[in-house]
C-alpha cells in the first residue's frame, strides 16, 4: 500500500497548507474516471480523520447516451457506500455548442465548471476540488503553448486559486492509476477520451508520447517546472501591475481583488440561481443554454450577480506604460468593473490599448458580457453598454473577433478554418513552388481583388491570425508608397462603415498582410526562396 499511503500524506499535506486548522466543508467534482475516484476515495479517508464535511458532485453533459448516464449512476452507487452526500447537475453541452461559437468539448467545460461552483458556493464550502494531475498540468501548458497564449496563460493551473483547489497537481497520472490498482477500486473509462479528433487527447495519446520517445526523457516534468517558474514570475509582475494601475489611475469599480486573479467560475452578467428547500432547482444561463442540477437536501438560497459598476483609468497614463504592464493594467480594470476575469482574452486587451492610443474623445469599443471601452477625455471607462447608442458611433461598437490559425505540414494536406463572425471560412494547403507558380505566376502572388493569395512556408508562424479590424491598424500596401492608416484606406476605397468591420483581415502581430478580397500588403506573397509555400483561399459562405 505504499502508493495509497503517499498520496495519502500529500493529499494532507496539500489540504494543511492551505487550511492550516483543516477546511470545514470541501465540494469535489467527480467524473467517474480513475483520477477523481481515486481522491474520492483518498479525501473521504482523510475526512473521517480530520473532520470535514465532503460532498461529491457529478455533472451530466447531454451528451454519450446511456454511458453519461451509467457514469452517473456508478458515482451515485459508490458516494452511497461511502457514505459521501451526492449532488449531480444536468447540462445541455450540445445546446450551448450550437448557440454560439464553442466547441462541444468547450462549451462542457464551462457549463460544468459553471453549476460547480456555484453549488460549492450555496453549500458554503471551502473550495471546489478537482482531480487535475501533474499529466493535465503539462497538456494545459502545451496547448497553450501551441496556441500562442499570452504569458500568464503559460503558468498553467495552480493548486489553489479562486476557489478551486487541485490539491494532485503535482503526481503523476500513473499514481493514481497504480494507487486504484493497489486498492482495487473500479473506475469508468470514458470512450471520447481515446478521440483524438479533440486536441487534448491528440496530445495525451500521440504527440506527448512521440516526444517522449524522440527525447529520450519524459517532457511533463520540464513543462510543469517551467509553469512553475511562469507562476512565480507572474506574480511578481502582479504586484508591479497593481503599483501601474496606481500611476494610471486606476479607480472605481466592485472593489474585487486588484492581483489580476478573478474568479474563474462567476456567474455571467445577469444570471439567477434559484433553488427551492426540495430536491428541485433549475439554474437559468444566460446563454440560453439550460443547466438543470437536483441534490438530497438543502435550504432555501438565491443568488444574483450584476454586471458591475464600471472602473476607468487615465488613457495616456496607461500608454506610458511597457505594455506587458499596461495590458494588465487593462484587467484589472476589467475586474474591478465585472467582479470577474472572465470573458476579457487578449486581443480586447491590445484593442483597448489601440482605443486609448487614438485619443479620439467619444470612441467606444463593444466588450463581451454587454460591456464597452468609452475614452472621454483624459480618461478611458469600462462600462456597461448604453442602451442607446448614436448612429454615428456604429463603426466604434464593433465586437472584436480573432482566429488562430493552424498550418499544414504536409503537401496536400488541407485545413479549413471556419469564421462565422465573417461569414466564411479560410481554406489554408501546402503546395510545391512549381505548383504555386503554375497557379499564380512568377510574381507568386494572387490579383488584389482575388481571393486567393500565397505566403511563404517559413513565414507562417502561430502569430498569424485572422481578425475584425481595430483602431490604429496601418498597412503597407503592395505596389504603393509608404504605410497608410487603414481607416483612410477604407474611406478612400470608398467602403461602407457598416461594412468594414466584417472584413476579416490577416495579420501578423499588428502588420497587416491581408485585407481579403481588397488589398495585400508588401509582407505578403511568395519570395521564390521556399521550395514549399502555404495557398490561402477565403470562401465565402453560401
Amino acid at each position: 500500500m505504499e502508493t495509497t499511503h503517499r498520496l495519502t500524506r500529500h493529499l494532507a499535506d496539500q489540504i494543511s497548507a492551505q487550511w492550516p486548522n483543516g477546511p470545514s466543508r470541501l465540494l469535489l467534482g467527480v467524473s467517474g474516471g480513475a483520477d477523481s475516484i481515486c481522491l474520492l476515495h483518498l479525501l473521504e479517508s482523510l475526512s473521517c480523520v480530520t473532520g470535514f464535511r465532503l460532498h461529491a458532485m457529478h455533472v451530466h453533459h447531454g451528451i454519450r447516451g446511456e454511458d453519461a448516464d451509467t457514469d452517473m449512476k456508478f458515482v451515485s452507487d459508490l458516494c452511497r457506500r461511502l457514505n459521501v452526500p451526492f449532488l449531480f447537475a444536468r447540462v445541455d453541452a450540445p445546446a450551448m455548442a450550437g448557440s454560439g461559437k464553442l466547441s462541444l468539448e468547450d462549451a462542457a467545460r464551462r457549463l460544468r465548471y459553471k453549476v460547480m461552483s456555484e453549488t460549492a458556493e450555496q453549500l458554503g464550502a471551502d473550495a471546489l476540488v478537482l482531480a487535475h494531475h501533474r499529466d493535465d498540468q503539462a497538456e494545459t501548458v502545451l496547448m497553450h503553448l501551441l496556441r500562442g497564449a499570452a504569458s500568464e496563460g503559460l503558468c498553467g493551473m495552480h493548486v489553489f486559486r479562486d476557489g478551486l483547489f487541485r490539491p494532485m497537481l503535482a503526481c503523476p497520472g500513473s499514481e493514481l492509476r497504480a494507487c486504484m490498482v493497489e486498492n482495487g477500486w473500479e473506475w469508468r473509462e470514458d470512450a471520447s477520451n481515446r478521440d483524438e479528433a479533440h486536441r487534448r487527447n491528440a496530445l495525451r495519446h500521440r504527440w506527448i508520447p512521440l516526444l517522449r520517445g524522440q527525447l529520450g526523457q519524459d517532457p511533463t516534468g520540464p513543462l510543469v517546472r517551467f509553469a512553475a517558474i511562469q507562476q512565480q514570475e507572474q506574480a511578481f509582475l502582479s504586484v508591479l501591475a497593481r503599483e501601474a494601475a496606481d500611476k494610471a489611475g486606476l479607480t472605481g469599480g466592485c472593489g474585487g481583488p486588484a492581483d489580476g486573479a478573478g474568479k474563474e467560475s462567476s456567474a455571467n452578467a445577469g444570471a439567477r440561481f434559484e433553488q427551492s428547500s426540495g430536491a428541485g432547482a433549475r439554474f437559468e444561463h444566460s446563454s440560453g443554454a439550460g443547466v438543470r442540477f437536483e441534490q438530497s437536501s438543502g435550504a432555501g438560497v438565491r443568488f444574483e450577480q450584476s454586471s458591475g459598476a464600471g472602473a476607468r483609468f487615465e488613457a495616456a497614463a496607461l500608454c506610458s506604460l511597457p505594455e506587458v504592464l499596461a495590458r494588465r493594467v487593462v484587467f484589472l480594470a476589467w475586474e474591478r468593473a465585472t467582479g470577474s476575469r472572465n470573458n476579457l482574452e487578449t486581443v480586447h486587451a491590445e484593442a483597448i490599448l489601440g482605443l486609448c492610443r487614438t485619443g479620439r474623445a467619444g470612441s467606444r469599443l463593444s466588450l463581451p458580457g454587454s460591456m464597452e471601452a468609452r475614452l472621454d477625455g483624459e480618461w478611458c471607462s469600462v462600462v456597461p453598454s448604453a442602451k442607446l447608442c448614436d448612429p454615428g458611433d456604429a463603426a466604434e461598437q464593433e465586437m472584436f473577433w480573432q482566429v488562430k490559425l493552424d498550418w499544414p505540414e504536409v503537401p496536400g494536406e488541407i485545413i479549413r478554418v471556419p469564421v462565422p463572425e465573417a461569414a466564411g471560412s479560410l481554406r489554408i494547403s501546402l503546395i510545391s513552388l512549381e505548383d504555386a507558380r503554375t497557379a499564380y505566376g512568377c510574381d507568386l502572388r494572387g490579383k488584389e481583388s482575388e481571393r486567393g493569395q500565397l505566403i511563404d512556408s517559413s513565414s507562417a508562424s502561430t502569430g498569424i491570425t485572422l481578425r475584425n479590424r481595430r483602431p490604429g491598424d496601418v498597412i503597407r500596401p503592395w505596389n504603393a508608397p509608404g504605410t497608410r492608416k487603414l481607416k483612410e484606406w477604407f474611406i478612400d476605397k470608398k467602403i461602407p462603415r457598416d461594412e468594414r468591420g466584417k472584413i476579416p483581415l490577416l495579420v501578423s502581430g499588428k502588420q497587416i498582410l491581408w485585407v481579403i478580397g481588397h488589398r495585400t500588403s508588401v509582407e505578403l506573397g511568395g519570395t521564390g526562396k521556399d521550395a514549399f509555400l502555404h495557398e490561402l483561399v477565403w470562401i465565402v459562405d453560401s
